[in-house]
């Protein structure tokens, strides 16, 4: 008897349940409505979301998997569908023209709900296809370098590539990066009808089929645009035509030149004629036209006069000037000399130690020029910041700096050129982009850019050292560079590399440190540095801060005004406890920046 009351108990709550939910079609019909036309919103912006992904992985030469297009039809059947649902639903039905139609709701209210259901199940198959890449595999067999990878050949180099790629005592492969990003470029550009490559500064003659650039037999639509100084690269290159692009006439110069100099009605007819002047001896230049005429706006006559002197004075250039750049120099001497600041000068000299068309980063130049010296000693650094800061917009405004954007500059290749006639004129030599293996010993040189670590160092005058190496630094390459005030190592392998700190102990006149990539045993090293303004350490691993007061370490570091911390790795969190720090009391201005 008790088993047959159990089960009737069992059957009759089913049937309670199971009425219950059928109920809710009628009786919650506009819930279901509600719910439905959200999930269609939703729906179309996970729709809107896989069309942007398809769209970026076109231009990243990647082909879109059949799935991914599938589903982009059945989203768009769903979203008709639903209209058509929410539509009818909308257009709800009576019964004797009052009470409303409980057996259509009821109906109707069942095909909502499961339709939701339907469109939930889509926008989560979507959102796996917007961030799963492997829908969106490469395309690059698909192009016609396709035959060149099923060389046996390339298989044998494709083992060796993946050998070298394990072998840490590598520094640099060759054959894989170059040809990958020529097939993108080649796919890229085949992709469109009509396409123009613009080739900027062209010196030697390129071979497009290396890089990636489709010959006209192969695309009719692809134009190619080569700038270039040299009239022989359009010859290399079979150029088709040929446009000379003429220096300014003497009207257009002039023209200019009273723009950038604020020439006006009102200027004196002697200050006009000296303009005239100076303006003709620019040659019709606009980066030397600009530069001078900016240099000059607002000075008075005799400045004026000054200028033309050193324009048409024999001894206004130095001895061995390259071909081509002797008119340049003097106008850009003279725009220079015109810098009424030290600070303003020294910066400049400072910018062209980066490569060609580097986009230098603003904030970490500020710190460079900081640790140089070029506003004298840091007693606030935010004071020093905004002197290198006013240096900086003084350089932009005589157009021998230009912005990219709001947080870098750059410099123009022909300033540059001249920045370092001009640094070698003053005995301050500047080297960029060494990077062959070399033993240096140059006592005269001030600043130095290396793209390879050097066998050795003796530079006994080196004050700006920036190094890009894919190989561990020995501890005994600074040992004859003890005047180095700025240091920027960065480790340019895909992976941390274990950084000696030995190698930091004859650096003790080092003003900026900066570190990228770099696995730390300690941070300790520090300590010898007493007169340290700066460290910075991007993507570095380290133990913890708190070895900073362990070794009691601040308080040497009297000089200490800046830490920052960007993307580091650190066992211990020492970011909370660094501000609290009791030996801070004599770097009180120390300003801890963690980003990233």
């Amino acid at each position: 008897m008790e088993c047959l009351c159990g089960f009737a108990s069992s059957v009759a709550r089913d049937l309670v349940v199971g009425a219950i939910i059928q109920l809710r079609y009628p009786c919650c019909f506009n819930n279901f409505v509600k719910e439905l036309a959200k999930e269609e919103d939703n729906l179309i912006a996970t729709r809107h979301s896989v069309e942007d992904r398809i769209a970026h992985a076109k231009k990243q030469t990647r082909i879109t998997a059949d799935v991914v297009g599938k589903w982009i039809e059945d989203a768009n059947i769903d979203i008709y569908n639903v209209d058509q649902l929410l539509e009818k639903a909308r257009t709800e039905k009576s019964c004797f023209g009052h009470c409303p139609n409980s057996i259509w709701r009821y109906h109707l209210g069942k095909k909502l709900a499961n339709k939701k259901r339907d469109i939930e199940k889509c926008i989560e198959e979507g959102k796996e296809y917007i961030y799963n890449s492997n829908v969106f595999p490469s395309g690059l067999l698909d192009s016609p370098f396709e035959k060149c990878l099923n060389f046996e050949s390339r298989q044998r180099a494709y083992e060796q590539l993946m050998e070298a790629l394990k072998d840490d005592g590598v520094s640099m492969i060759g054959l894989y990066g170059e040809l990958e990003r020529a097939k993108r470029l080649y796919m890229r550009l085949t992709q469109e009808n009509k396409i123009l490559v613009i080739l900027d500064d062209v010196w030697e003659m390129l071979d497009f089929g290396a890089i990636g650039i489709s010959s006209t037999k192969h695309h009719m639509g692809c134009k190619v645009l080569i700038t270039t100084r040299l009239e022989a690269v359009c010859t290399l290159m079979d150029c088709q035509k040929r446009i000379h692009l003429q220096i300014l006439t003497d009207e257009e110069a002039w023209a200019l030149f009273q723009k950038q100099a604020h020439i006006s009605e009102d200027t004196s007819n002697t200050l006009k004629h000296l303009a005239r002047e100076i303006s003709n001896e620019c040659k019709g230049l606009p980066v030397d036209i600009a530069a001078v005429a900016s240099s000059l706006k607002g000075k008075s006559e005799v400045i004026w006069r000054v200028a033309f002197n050193k324009f048409t004075s024999s001894t206004s250039k130095p001895i061995n000037i390259e071909k081509g750049l002797s008119d340049p120099y003097k106008c850009l001497q003279l725009s220079y000399d015109n810098l009424d600041t030290k600070e303003a000068k020294s910066l400049f000299l400072l910018c062209a130690v980066f490569p060609e068309d580097y986009e230098i980063p603003i904030e970490e130049l500020t710190r460079y020029a900081i640790g140089l010296g070029v506003v004298g000693e840091v007693n606030s650094y935010e004071e020093a910041r905004n002197e290198v800061i006013a240096a900086k917009i003084k350089l932009v405004s005589s157009c021998l700096l230009l912005e990219a954007g709001d947080k870098y500059v750059k410099m123009h290749d022909l300033v540059r050129d001249v920045a370092h006639l001009i640094a070698k004129n003053e005995n301050n030599l500047i080297k960029c982009g060494l990077d062959n293996d070399v033993t240096l010993e140059q006592i005269s040189i001030r600043y130095l850019w290396f793209e390879k670590l050097p066998n050795d160092l003796n530079c006994s005058n080196l004050e700006f050292l920036c190094i890009y190496t894919k190989l561990e630094v020995m501890d005994e390459i600074f040992k004859r560079t003890r005047k180095l005030r700025v240091l920027i190592l960065f480790n340019a392998w895909w992976h941390m590399l274990p950084l000696s700190t030995t190698a930091f102990k004859t650096l003790t006149s080092i003003r900026c440190l900066m570190l990228r990539n770099w696995k730390l045993s300690d941070i300790s090293f520090v300590r010898h540095m007493r007169k340290l303004q700066s460290l910075s350490l991007y993507g570095c691993s380290l133990h913890s801060l708190l070895e900073l007061q362990t070794c009691d370490v601040i308080t040497q570091l009297t000089n200490w005004k800046l830490l920052v911390l960007h993307q580091c790795q650190m066992e211990k969190n020492g970011f909370v406890v660094c501000p609290k720090y009791p030996a801070t009391k004599n770097c009180a201005s120390l300003i801890v920046l963690k980003t990233g």
